[in-house]
């Protein structure tokens, strides 16, 4: 019966290991060929011809207030069908960083042109308004681009200008300027369309002298971390730190490579990019470099490291209250409880009613201290620190579990029939309502009430039994040749498939393939024709990008589609394996409560007839 108390007491630890991607080869491959069809487009020597128009936000030098941008965006050109957009929370920011976005691409015509904006924002006043501009412009060269500059802020009335950007994105104006195509990456990036952001950056290093490129190669790892290529961007940044000699790049790079190999569950990798970090680390940035490290040296078992570096994290910043709970957590894996259950108490003391986060952080230090008074047998501690978990945190279900459980122990089995029946009320479905109603009428027994705990493992026999029913036609869910993973959610009870945790990290890879087919499916369905076009093979721009012409391109695109389409359909076999797997232990761990609430009925069947019971329908 312990198994659920263990289980609940796990509130706030790290899951930091996922199983291997088996698709890099792939993802790789189609993020050069986004590099190459940009560069071939945009070939300054001979571009495609072709028009686009590009939204940017105009700081001049000041940081532009978010809510300043607009809500809302129409554009339309010419006879052109409009396109919409309404912005969010992370492009409003994607913009105000310095993103450019692409709003649409035509095939060019020279001429005049007419383009309409409709907008809506917030001005100066802090009032809503609609505006419409019409903007006129000619074109008279085969590739042209189109910038829609945007300015508001405090001191000026929203305003639109449109001007012209030449015919490359991978023109700088200065040395000392991003080139648009890098803008487009972080815009892509930050709005988490890492796929899209990794071609852009890939396609704007390429062929440009190593101090000019540097940030792109920086932004380039995190794009291929991000779509699961850390191998790809642990190589970039161990390639990079052989070109730079700067404290900061150094610290940077190291930096990067500890947390990608933080978020692949690769602790020893954490631990020795910590060590590497140099003097060049921001102030910012090594608060979050000492947590990782410290949450690795805890997932390693390797307590007396991780409690020294956790003491390293500042007090006073956003990671202090975490840190503090995870030196508790080492101490007490040392041995050393009475020290642990002094730093959780300092931590719940240090609650503010200002700062969520510490809060947040409190309630699980609540938790972790009541587990670790059961632990102790100090039950009566343990219910009361349990007790203050609010309802709606994420580890209430689980502290209400452990009270009951301490109370039990304590032969409050009134009180704890309460509490587990609150448990199995409020949570009927979730992770640990199954061994609630055990328990329940386990304490009946003990109240030596056998008609009450007979009745009460019947019912839980009962919902057992439609759990089992729920795994099985679950089972021919996700069995199905028409199951799609992403549209289907599993209905059994606690989230039994959907947290798995080999499950998870395949289901995001699954969903990066699948947006992968998606956008080449996309691409492939409007190439551009001039790119198609009878043209001598050209030299893509960069020396590590393919001579290729558009036919060549054209094929490779056919190609690495059709490997996406296996890719997919082996992915979700796989899911459907996982999904499966989970099922099963699921399935075998409720006939394991189902045998519990026989026997249990039987042991109150014979103590009330005062003999041995050998079988009960």
């Amino acid at each position: 019966m312990a198994a659920g108390l263990a289980a609940a007491s796990t509130v706030a630890t790290p899951a930091l290991s996922e199983p291997p991607d088996r698709t890099p080869a792939l993802k790789k491959a189609v993020v050069a060929f986004n590099a190459s069809l940009l560069t071939m487009r945009e070939n300054a020597a001979s571009p495609a011809p072709h028009l686009e128009i590009l939204f940017d936000v105009d700081g001049r030098g000041d940081t532009v207030p978010a809510h300043h941008l607009p809500s809302w965006i129409k554009v339309s050109l010419d006879r052109h069908p409009p396109k919409e957009y309404s912005y969010t929370d992370a492009e409003w920011h994607a913009l105000a960083k310095g993103g450019l976005q692409l709003l649409f691409t035509v095939p060019a015509v020279s001429g005049p042109h007419t383009l309409t904006v409709a907008y809506k924002g917030i001005d100066r006043n802090g009032k809503t308004y609609l505006k419409t501009r019409t903007l006129a412009f000619t074109t008279t060269q085969g590739a042209d681009h189109r910038v829609l500059r945007f300015r508001a802020d405090v001191n000026h009335e929203p305003q639109l200008t449109l001007e012209a950007m030449g015919a490359s994105l991978f023109q700088m104006s200065s040395p000392e300027l991003q080139s648009p195509a890098s803008r487009l990456g972080l815009f892509a990036a930050e709005t988490g369309d890492h796929g899209a952001a990794a071609g852009w950056f890939l396609a704007a290093a390429d062929g440009k002298p190593a101090d000019r490129r540097l940030d792109d190669r920086f932004r380039l790892a995190e794009a291929y971390a991000a779509i699961g290529l850390p191998e790809e961007a642990e190589t970039l940044l161990k390639a990079l730190l052989q070109d730079t000699s700067n404290p900061a790049s150094v610290a940077r790079a190291w930096m990067l490579i500890e947390r990608i190999a933080f978020r692949g569950g690769r602790h020893a990798q954490v631990l020795e990019a910590y060590e590497r970090l140099g003097p060049g680390l921001s102030p910012e940035d090594a608060g979050e470099a000492h947590l990782m490290a410290a949450l690795s040296a805890l997932a390693q078992r390797a307590f007396p490291q991780a409690a020294t570096i956790f003491r390293r994290v500042p007090k006073s910043g956003v990671d202090g209250s975490l840190a503090l709970y995870g030196q508790a957590q080492a101490l007490s894996g040392l041995g050393d409880g009475f020290t642990a259950a002094g730093l959780l108490r300092k931590l719940i003391d240090s609650r503010s009613v200002f700062d969520g986060s510490r809060s947040r952080v409190v309630e699980h230090a609540h938790a972790a201290l009541g587990f670790q008074w059961t632990v102790q047998g100090r039950y009566e501690e343990a219910v009361a620190e349990l007790a203050q978990v609010p309802e709606g945190h994420s580890a209430y279900e689980g502290a209400q579990f452990g009270m009951a459980w301490a109370l039990r122990q304590m032969d409050e089995h009134v009180q704890a029939i309460a509490v587990f029946q609150g448990v199995v009320n409020r949570f009927p479905e979730g992770a640990y309502a199954h061994e609630a109603r055990i328990l329940l009428a386990a304490s009946y027994a003990d109240l030596r009430a056998p008609t009450r705990s007979v009745k009460a493992y019947r019912t839980a026999l009962d919902v057992l039994g439609a759990s089992l029913a729920a795994i099985d036609r679950e089972r021919a869910t996700v069995g199905s040749p028409d199951w799609d993973p992403l549209a289907v959610r599993p209905r059994t009870r606690g989230g039994v498939i959907t947290g798995d945790p080999a499950f998870v990290p395949a289901l995001d890879r699954h969903r990066w393939l699948v947006r992968f087919q998606r956008d080449l499916r996309r691409t492939t369905e409007h190439f551009p024709s001039d790119l198609t076009a009878a043209r001598s093979g050209q030299k893509t721009l960069g020396s590590r990008l393919h001579t290729l012409d558009g036919s060549q391109l054209a094929g490779q695109a056919q190609e690495l589609l059709q490997k996406l389409d296996n890719a997919v359909l082996e992915s979700r076999r796989t899911l459907a394996g996982l999904a499966g797997e989970a099922l099963d232990r699921e399935h075998t761990r409720i006939e394991e409560w189902s045998v519990q609430a026989v026997l249990g009925i039987a042991r109150n069947l014979r103590d009330e007839m005062g003999g041995d019971v050998l079988l009960v329908d």
